[in-house]
């Protein structure tokens, strides 16, 4: 039985149509998830406390403090390069759980050279002067050297965001999907005229091979009704008999033939 006598022209148009789009779909998928990875893993191999910086560059940071500080002149901080500075602007604490935080601006002169530096943070601990944390700094000398040394391997091979390229990509995944969606329901109503359903699941049970598709008490289907299981070329397969109806789906066992799976095709067998 060909496509073309198993539905007509119509029928093999979408299956083709189908088969095409839920690719493309699988591949945005893909691609979403890999930017989403991406930039997960950039997120957390890049620690909290190091910054990357352009000459002539300013950054707003923050970071926690050991114990509860009233006031940011209680703190100030120390760099081996003169051109780069850190100031603190205030102490806060967090949101969610309230720790002590100190917030502030990271600056470097344009003549500042690359490479990596420590900027100290010292303030006061039980009396003492002591460092309450630090800063790495790597100041990149030109934005080529910051996009070669991003963590982010969508940054390094395209210039883009791993995050902005995910985001991009769900417009095109959410139609492709519902594209998907509307072809499989016009090609199960073409199948569903011919007395046709597709095998959605195919499971042993108890050494019994059952089948479940998509015809049900709405289609005339009854328990105990004999099926054919075709191939999705129309070939046949095997014989099964229905064993549980719902008025849009049903399940078949003891079936007898050769080896079946999801997307072949059942029809009734009327006398």
């Amino acid at each position: 039985m060909s496509d073309r006598t198993l539905g007509g022209p119509e029928f093999a148009r979408i299956t083709r149509l189908r088969g095409r789009l839920g690719f493309i779909a699988a591949l945005l998928c893909a691609l979403g998830l890999l930017g989403a990875i991406d930039g997960l893993q950039a997120r957390i191999l890049t620690p909290r406390d190091f910054h990357r910086l352009l000459p002539g560059q300013a950054l707003e940071v923050s970071g926690p403090l050991p114990a509860r500080m009233a006031s940011s002149q209680l703190l100030h901080t120390r760099s081996g390069e003169p051109g780069l500075k850190l100031s603190i602007d205030a102490v806060q604490r967090e949101f969610w759980f309230g720790t002590p935080m100190w917030r502030g601006t990271l600056s470097a002169q344009p003549d500042v050279p690359p490479g990596d530096y420590v900027i100290r943070i010292d303030g006061p601990v039980e009396g003492l002067e002591q460092q309450v944390g630090r800063q790495t700094v790597r100041i990149v000398p030109d934005p080529r050297a910051w996009r070669r040394s991003d963590p982010a391997g969508a940054v390094r091979l395209f210039g883009f965001s791993p995050w902005s390229i995910s985001l991009a990509l769900l417009p095109f995944i959410g139609l492709s999907v519902g594209g998907v969606f509307l072809l499989s329901r016009r090609r199960d109503a073409l199948l569903a005229q011919l007395e046709l359903a597709e095998l959605y699941r195919v499971l042993d049970v108890e050494g019994e091979c059952r089948l479940w598709f998509g015809l049900g008490a709405g289609a005339g289907i009854q328990v105990g009704d004999l099926l054919e299981v075709l191939d999705p070329g129309g070939v046949p397969l095997g014989q099964a008999r229905v064993l549980e109806v719902t008025l849009k789906a049903s399940m078949a066992g003891g079936y007898q033939g050769r080896p079946a799976h999801p997307g072949c095709l059942i029809r009734p067998l009327r006398p």
